[in-house]
C-alpha cells in the first residue's frame, strides 16, 4: 500500500477515536466539569507524549511554537464547545454538526489561500452532509444550545484540518504533538483551578474513561492525523473524518443496543459513496470504459 493509502487508512482510525469520544465525553461528564475534563484528558495525552515520543524540547525553534500555539489554540477552542456541547445535546447530534466540517474546508481553504478544489470535491462534500444528517439528525430533537456550540467546534476544526494539512515534512511532529498537548492543559487546567476548583473525587469508571480520552482518542488520534496530513490534502482527509459520526453511531449500537434506523443506513451509503466520489479520477475511468466498448 502506498503512503496515501496508509495515510486514508490512518485518517479513518483516528476518526474512530472521535466517533468513540463523544460517548466517551457524556459519560465523564457524569463526575467532572468541561474543563476540568479537557485539562485531565490532555494532562494524560502529555504525559503518554514525554514517555513514548521523548521531545527534543532544545530543538524548539521559533516556527515550531508559532506553530503549536495556533494549533493549540484551534484544539482549546475545538474542545471547550464541542465538550460544553455534548451537555446539551447527543452525541450522535455533535457527531453530525462537526462532520460537517468537511463542507467549510473546501471554502475556507479557497477564502484564506486561494486554494480551489476540484467541482467533484464539492459535490462530495454536499453528498457527505446529506448522508451525515440522514445517519445522525432522523427523529432527532430541533437545534439547541449545545448544537451551536458544536458549530463552533465544526469551524475550529475545519481550520485545524487545513492548517495541519500545510505543515512542512521538516517540523518535528513528536515536538509540535507535545506543545499542544502541554498548553491545552495548560489553558484548560488553568481556567478549572481559578474558577471551578479542584477535582473532589473521580470513581474508577471516570477514570477509565479520562484515561481512554487522553491516551487513544487524543495522543494516539491527534498523533496519526498529523502525520497522515502530510501525505493527503486537506479535502480528502475531511471526507475520511465524515465518518466520525458512522462509528458514533456503531459504538451506540454495539454497546448500547441502539438500533439502526433505514435513514442511518441510506446515510452512511451515502457517505461511503461521496468518499469514493471524491477520489475518482473520472479521465481515467472513462478512458478506461471507452477501451472497452471499443474493444468489444
Amino acid at each position: 500500500m502506498n503512503k496515501s493509502g496508509l495515510a486514508s487508512m490512518g485518517i479513518l482510525l483516528s476518526a474512530f477515536f472521535w466517533g468513540t469520544s463523544g460517548i466517551l465525553t457524556q459519560i465523564g461528564l457524569v463526575e467532572t466539569t468541561p474543563m476540568q475534563l479537557i485539562a485531565i484528558r490532555f494532562i494524560v495525552a502529555a504525559m503518554v507524549a514525554g514517555v513514548f515520543l521523548k521531545p527534543n524540547l532544545k530543538s524548539l525553534s521559533s516556527k515550531s511554537m508559532i506553530t503549536g500555539l495556533v494549533l493549540s489554540a484551534l484544539l482549546t477552542v475545538m474542545y471547550v464547545t464541542s465538550t460544553i456541547g455534548l451537555k446539551y445535546t447527543s452525541a450522535s447530534n455533535a457527531g453530525f454538526i462537526i462532520g460537517a466540517a468537511v463542507v467549510f474546508v473546501p471554502i475556507i481553504n479557497q477564502l484564506l489561500f486561494k486554494a480551489k478544489g476540484k467541482p467533484k470535491e464539492y459535490v462530495a462534500a454536499v453528498i457527505c452532509l446529506i448522508g451525515l444528517g440522514l445517519v445522525t439528525l432522523a427523529g432527532s430533537t430541533p437545534l439547541n444550545y449545545g448544537d451551536l456550540l458544536c458549530f463552533g467546534d465544526t469551524i475550529a476544526y475545519a481550520l485545524f484540518i487545513i492548517y495541519s494539512s500545510r505543515i512542512s515534512e521538516s517540523e518535528d511532529l513528536n515536538l509540535l504533538g507535545f506543545i499542544q498537548y502541554v498548553l491545552v492543559a495548560l489553558f484548560s487546567g488553568t481556567y478549572s483551578l481559578l474558577v471551578e476548583g479542584p477535582v473532589l473525587s473521580i470513581g474508577l469508571e471516570s477514570m477509565l474513561v479520562l484515561l481512554t480520552l487522553g491516551v487513544f482518542c487524543t495522543f494516539v488520534a491527534f498523533q496519526v492525523q498529523l502525520r497522515a496530513q502530510q501525505h493527503i490534502s486537506a479535502e480528502k482527509a475531511g471526507r475520511l473524518l465524515t465518518f466520525i459520526p458512522i462509528f458514533t453511531v456503531l459504538v451506540d449500537f454495539l454497546v448500547f443496543k441502539t438500533q439502526l434506523s433505514p435513514a442511518a443506513m441510506l446515510g452512511g451509503a451515502l457517505i461511503i459513496m461521496a468518499t469514493v466520489l471524491g477520489d475518482l479520477d473520472f479521465k481515467h475511468v472513462f478512458a478506461s470504459l471507452s477501451g472497452t466498448v471499443a474493444e468489444g
